[in-house]
């Protein structure tokens, strides 16, 4: 039963899901696998790989032929977000214990643990340059990071827990109120705001608009 689905480097569509509980797989090109134990949630996509998370707190690194590369283990709760950097040499994990991993996905090697969440992770996305990440959390913030470094750069409250985050060139957030907000990506002032009218399950980003399911999908101009 699939969850949902990410785009691949090249345009291709794969596909996650699972059934909670039992299993979770991911399908993509002529491939599927069905290797975690739990729902998977989220996916990304690097140069010559493709991450899943789940439910199961783990994430499992496969080649683009659907080989297992690693698995990766060390978050305390569920694996609810995923992204991988523009130059594909940095893997970001965002978990239900409040924590970011970054991950060294080549290796497998965990690099280091940005904890200052106050609750879950729902969402994580990179800026357009590599630099810095945007993490959304039930704790009704965004986190703006260097994960290079650790370093926390900014915080911007919002007045319902933010679901989805997005970075094409400004910063933009959905929240559980229906809100869409707009940040400039090197500030908190808030430049733009939308209501989609109830909670916000998935949100797409282009320079001209952005496509909100809440839960009909809904597109608003930027």
């Amino acid at each position: 039963q699939p969850t949902g689905a990410v785009f691949a480097r090249d345009g291709r569509l794969a596909v996650f899901g699972g059934r909670p509980g039992v299993s979770g797989g991911l399908a993509f090109a002529d491939w599927k696998v069905s290797e975690h134990a739990d729902l998977v949630t989220a996916a990304a996509f690097g140069p010559d790989w493709v991450a899943s998370a789940s439910q199961d707190r783990t994430l499992r690194i496969y080649t683009l032929e659907g080989r297992l590369r690693r698995t990766l283990s060390g978050h305390a709760g569920a694996v609810l977000a995923a992204a991988a950097s523009p130059d594909g040499r940095t893997l970001v994990s965002g978990g239900a214990d409040g924590t970011i991993r970054v991950w060294d996905p080549e290796t497998g090697a965990l690099r280091r643990v940005l904890a200052n969440h106050g609750d879950r992770v729902n969402a994580l996305a990179w800026s357009p340059d590599g630099r810095f990440l945007a993490s959304a959390g039930r704790d009704r913030t965004l986190r703006i990071w260097q994960p290079a470094i650790g370093r926390l750069v900014r915080l911007v409250r919002h007045d319902a827990e933010v679901l989805e985050v997005a970075w094409p060139d400004v910063v933009v957030t959905a929240c559980a109120d229906g809100r869409i907000r707009i940040y400039p990506a090197d500030g908190d002032t808030l430049l733009k705001e939308f209501d989609a009218g109830s909670r916000i399950c998935a949100l797409a980003v282009t320079s001209q608009g952005i496509l909100a399911a809440a839960p009909e999908p809904r597109l608003f101009v930027r």
